[in-house]
């Protein structure tokens, strides 16, 4: 059953799994769509049901321009739109989520915090990892790391907003995070060589920090669904399967 959590910041999340009655336990952020697909439309909500299994809450929130009266297909262009106005709307919901997170994390519901994204909701996450040192590791499915080469930014390339918002700002804040990435061999959405060269990119950047086997897995797939985008059920399972035992040492 969906349930809605607001706490002092006032931000809606919903969750999934016990009761907050019953304490604090190891928790998940999962950004995908809307929180209502992300915890319950297939095949979106695969991780979830998988997380699930576990003692721990999976929580999650409405993206930008998602939710009851918006179509997620159209979200995207939304936020193009308004980032070529100038208005970023990217990091505005960031800040209210980074403001919601630290709410949960001090609120006495949540011990440890892992993150979970898919697609866009990879970029969202990233970034937020970026912010919160609490958050412990990250699992991202087909991430959008380079709004530059997305069909609906890439007229936007040259603007200095997208460049704050690829990923490749953030590698030195998030390459000391264990992390696991899917993505398919062949994505033609966000681009296997761009989420490639990211992750080589933090390798590098933990081990200049002076990490000798840094925590970084990049696991490639056969490309299934849309442009190749799709991420499978075993991707799905296996990704919240690791985050689960991060969690939970």
């Amino acid at each position: 059953m969906l349930k809605e959590y607001k706490g002092a910041s006032d931000f809606p999340f919903s969750y999934v799994g016990p009761d907050l009655a019953e304490g604090a336990m190891p928790a998940v952020l999962y950004l995908a769509l809307s929180a209502k697909e992300s915890l319950y439309e297939d095949p979106f909500c695969q991780p979830v049901k998988q997380l699930c299994q576990y003692p721990l809450r999976v929580f999650s929130a409405d993206l930008p321009f998602h939710g009851e009266n918006f179509v997620s297909k159209g979200a995207l262009e939304h936020w193009a739109h308004h980032l070529a106005q100038g208005d970023d709307v990217i990091s505005s919901f960031l800040d209210k989520l980074e403001v919601a997170m630290f709410d949960l994390l001090t609120s006495g519901i949540v011990t440890r915090l892992g993150v979970m994204g898919l697609s866009r909701g990879g970029l969202l996450i990233n970034h937020l990892a970026a912010r919160v040192s609490q958050i412990c590791a990250l699992v991202s499915f087909a991430p959008l790391t380079d709004l530059s080469t997305s069909k609906d930014f890439g007229f936007l390339s040259l603007c200095p907003i997208i460049e704050k918002l690829n990923l490749a700002s953030i590698v030195n804040a998030v390459c000391m995070k264990p992390q696991r990435i899917y993505i398919g061999n062949r994505d033609q959405r966000v681009y296997t060589d761009r989420c490639y060269a990211w992750a080589r990119s933090m390798v590098e950047s933990a081990w200049n920090q002076g990490i000798r086997s840094p925590h970084i897995e990049l696991v490639l797939r056969p490309s299934i669904g849309r442009d190749g985008h799709g991420t499978s059920k075993e991707s799905f399972e296996e990704g919240a399967t690791w985050l689960s035992r991060q969690l939970l040492l």
